[in-house]
């Protein structure tokens, strides 16, 4: 037996002790108390221990985990235990299984490969779900897809029936779901708004608490119990899989135990999950047919998207267009300023899920998957297309519609992938986030913003190991666009809220 398959076993022995029902419950408290307490994604404590052979007693001090171990847990426990047996998990078993599970990820985690393009892909593979659980930026992320999701969406002028297959979000979300667009994202912001406040877990016990109609919030408890039911899975669904994402992003859970017994086993999950709940439904939906119209014209809505962020702060742009005769592809538009000239490739295909598998094959065969069809493609097009005659700096930025944690990471493996026919200094991934703080940079202050582009091309040319990336640079500026110029998020928790006051 490999040291694997050891741990392994061991792991599976120590998660059977415990009752799954009750254990969800116990660590979804748990993350609700550490969001209450404002230690977010990241919790240290010291933690008493007692030595039964020995008698010794002591603390451990420094005893760190993150949210994500917690949803480990909780999707471990659906895989190997259940609902029948065991017992129920108090403060001790709590640390005890999170040490178990530190052990049993590092054995876990052990390399296959010291490939150094695989080293990369190992650490990107760890930092992009972990990174998520601590950064928790659901709201700039809830109304950028939001607006694309309406206004972009229904805008008439968008909606490019020559190129891709028009899609009408609201009503293919009606047609799959049966629930009305708006009605789905107000319930469950509602949800959200009840569970953070809340040391409940499952959520019908919230459902019968409410003491007034909620009829006045423009739905009803049976609408609330059709959002649960779309978006709960039971033991089943995380059986079939070896991923723990699928927490992340379904974190309802429907338990064995008794009827209607359907716990949120994570409050940070739940958060994130909120902002792409629409864009997963309709995009399984298109997936299960086989076809990429959605990809397809979600990807074009995001090109629309960023024309409208440009044409708010008024940034010198042109949209490039393809030659029909040369059949070159062309990036999707340039950006021109006094000192630079920024050509612009957007891709809009989010991080995948799987790249958090336990299989490690099927996590590198995605992650390779993402690197080739998103980010390589984007620099191989960006490098395709020349800029002669210029006095000014060329800079091709990779636009993402995703943030990719660790974008240095990502850069050093797509170096190695790829031969680039420019400076490879000035090619550079950027995330959505990022692009909107620059370009209002842009408009309110452009020698400020020429400093920070000057401080990142230098990062890059001295490969500078504290960081590289632009979150280091801008960490003190705010994503004024998605709360501010299109903040549809705070227009619904005011309308919630003022008639939970009214009631």
């Amino acid at each position: 037996m490999t040291n694997q398959e050891k741990a392994q076993e061991n792991y599976e022995n120590a998660i059977r002790r415990f009752t799954t029902c009750d254990l969800l419950e116990y660590f979804s408290r748990a993350s609700i108390e550490a969001y209450n307490d404002n230690k977010r994604a990241f919790t240290i404590v010291d933690v008493p221990y007692y030595n039964r052979r020995t008698g010794e007693k002591g603390i451990t001090k420094g005893f760190n985990y993150g949210q994500w171990d917690l949803v480990q847990i909780c999707y471990n426990s659906i895989k190997y235990s259940n609902d029948y047996r065991g017992r129920k998990v108090d403060e001790s078993s709590f640390y005890y299984l999170l040490n178990e599970n530190k052990i049993y990820e590092q054995a876990l985690e052990e390399l296959i490969s010291t490939d150094p393009i695989y080293l990369y892909e190992h650490l990107q593979c760890i930092t992009n779900i972990q990174f998520d659980f601590q950064s928790l930026t659901p709201i700039c992320r809830f109304n950028r897809m939001y607006h694309i999701f309406t206004n972009i969406n229904q805008n008439k002028n968008y909606n490019q029936t020559n190129e891709v297959c028009y899609i009408n979000f609201e009503q293919k979300f009606k047609e799959i779901t049966n629930i009305e667009y708006n009605k789905f994202i107000l319930i469950y912001s509602f949800i959200i708004l009840l569970s953070a406040g809340r040391n409940k877990t499952n959520i019908y016990d919230l459902i019968n608490d409410i003491q007034f109609d909620v009829e006045k919030l423009g739905f009803s408890k049976e609408d609330i119990i059709a959002v649960i039911e779309l978006q709960s899975r039971d033991y089943s669904f995380y059986k079939k899989s070896n991923n723990w994402n699928l927490l992340k992003f379904y974190p309802i859970v429907k338990t064995d135990k008794g009827t209607n017994k359907y716990i949120i086993t994570n409050i940070f999950s739940l958060m994130l999950s909120f902002p792409d709940a629409v864009y997963w439904i309709i995009r399984n939906y298109y997936a299960e047919k086989n076809s990429n119209d959605f990809t397809n014209y979600f990807g074009i809505c995001f090109e629309n998207y960023l024309k409208e962020v440009l044409e708010c702060y008024n940034i010198n742009h042109l949209k490039l267009s393809e030659s029909k005769k040369q059949k070159i592809k062309v990036p999707d538009w340039k950006i021109e300023t006094d000192n630079y000239i920024f050509l612009v490739e957007q891709k809009a295909a989010l991080f995948p899920i799987d790249t958090r598998t336990i299989t490690k094959e099927e996590r590198y065969k995605k992650i390779e998957e993402y690197f080739d069809k998103t980010l390589i493609k984007a620099f191989k097009q960006l490098n395709s297309y020349e800029i002669n005659d210029t006095n000014k700096t060329v800079i091709r930025i990779c636009l993402t519609f995703e943030r990719i944690y660790m974008e240095e990471n990502a850069k050093y493996i797509v170096e190695r992938k790829m031969d680039f026919k420019t400076d490879k200094n000035l090619n550079w991934i950027v995330n959505i986030d990022e692009f909107e703080i620059l370009m209002e940079l842009l408009h309110n202050n452009e020698e400020k913003f020429n400093q920070i582009i000057q401080e990142k091309i230098n990062l890059e040319v001295t490969q500078d190991k504290n960081g590289r990336n632009f979150e280091k640079i801008l960490g003190g500026y705010k994503y004024n666009y998605t709360s501010k110029e299109i903040n549809h998020f705070d227009k619904i928790m005011d309308y919630l809220k003022s008639k939970l006051k009214d009631s």
